[in-house]
């Protein structure tokens, strides 16, 4: 699990990502920022080369009267000039593809507003947790940032 560092977070307002392949927890972004919208993660692959985003989801079954759907705002991943929110909820695959990149760098950063029968309720109580995996399409060399 990556956990990144404070004072890059401050100096660059970002972490970089430079394994060919890791784990991100909404946890880690909870209690230290990092990954967070303040210091997203940047992951930065060879030029050419696409990135493989997929959302790990431990969102529980439907609330306890079966009918009311559980959703959460989990990310917002930048490709290129693309934004695009990742959301999950009770009833989907706990894996899934969420991207595969157009651009060889790619932004993440988890929210922190839940929503619940399309509202948004903010994490006060019990949350969902999510990890986020990346890695190259194919074989590719990641680089640091200079």
């Amino acid at each position: 699990m990556l956990a990144g560092s404070v004072h890059e977070c401050h100096s660059r307002h970002h972490v970089t990502a430079t394994d060919q392949s890791a784990y991100m927890s909404s946890a880690v972004a909870a209690t230290t920022g990092i990954g967070s919208t303040s210091c997203p993660w940047q992951v930065r692959a060879a030029d050419g080369q696409r990135i493989n985003v997929t959302l790990l989801s431990f969102v529980g079954e439907q609330g306890g009267s079966g009918t009311e759907k559980s959703c959460y705002d989990v990310a917002v991943i930048r490709d290129g000039e693309g934004r695009r929110g990742v959301t999950a909820c009770s009833g989907q695959q706990r894996q899934q593809v969420v991207l595969v990149s157009d651009t060889s760098t790619v932004e993440l950063e988890f929210v922190t507003a839940n929503m619940a029968a399309d509202h948004v309720i903010p994490r006060s109580g019990p949350t969902a947790q999510f990890i986020i995996h990346y890695e190259c399409k194919s074989s590719c060399l990641f680089r640091r940032a200079v």
